[in-house]
């Protein structure tokens, strides 16, 4: 009886032991993982974060170095035919340039796509078809916002002046003045994907070719009625 009660405790003790171990184990791996998970995905968004910055800082050099130049409206009717494809941290993004709509517009298979991102694209596609007044500067709008706000100021300071210097004067409520200017921006429209642009310069291209192919056959047509006399040549 006493063996049965030693070997029954042993039994016990090696199943306790064994399960106190294997969830040990289950924790401490659970814990691990997880642990290396948020970690590395911690890693992952400050290395975006890095890219991103550093993507953004791209081209400024090269825009400041640009010269404006003027375009007219025809001019302007030539960028809905000139695309830019590059790449992006986001993924590939192609760029046009709606000169009705004063608008980049833009195609990309990623759903979200910075405001910071768009307007790196802008600059390179500026850079690329020589065409820097269609890019709105932030800094260049924040100066001039700050000069018409000083200039508002010192004009209602110049009339308050004067109001003081009457006989009777006259207290009205003055609030911190500010200019009427109003700041511009660089406008984005998303278009589609980039297979949707593809298919669509697809379609251009089928379309200047059967257009290429129809010139060249009436041009044909009146060599060969010249050549029969069959027309008279002025």
């Amino acid at each position: 009886m006493e063996g049965q009660c030693t070997k029954q405790n042993f039994i016990n003790s090696f199943f306790t032991v064994t399960g106190v171990v294997t969830i040990g184990v289950v924790i401490s791996t659970v814990f691990v993982g997880y642990y290396c998970f948020v970690t590395k995905e911690k890693d992952d968004d400050e290395d975006n974060l890095n890219e991103l910055d550093e993507y953004h800082g791209k081209f400024l050099h090269e825009f400041d170095e640009l010269n404006e130049r003027e375009i007219d409206n025809d001019g302007l009717k030539e960028f809905d035919e000139l695309s830019l494809r590059t790449d992006t941290p986001r993924g590939e993004v192609v760029m046009i340039y709606s000169y009705e709509t004063e608008t980049f517009c833009y195609y990309a298979d990623k759903t979200e796509i910075s405001f910071k991102t768009l307007e790196t694209v802008a600059r390179e596609y500026c850079i690329k078809n020589d065409c820097k007044n269609l890019y709105v500067n932030a800094k260049v709008e924040e100066k001039n916002k700050k000069d018409a706000d000083k200039k508002a100021k010192k004009l209602c300071e110049n009339e308050k002046n004067e109001e003081n210097k009457t006989v009777f004067v006259q207290y009205k409520p003055y609030n911190a003045p500010t200019s009427l200017y109003v700041m511009k921006s660089n406008r984005f429209t998303k278009k589609g994907k980039i297979d949707e642009w593809v298919k669509t310069e697809e379609q251009k291209e089928t379309m200047k070719n059967q257009n290429d192919v129809m010139n060249n056959l009436d041009f044909n047509m009146f060599k060969k009625l010249s050549a029969s006399g069959g027309m008279t040549l002025l």
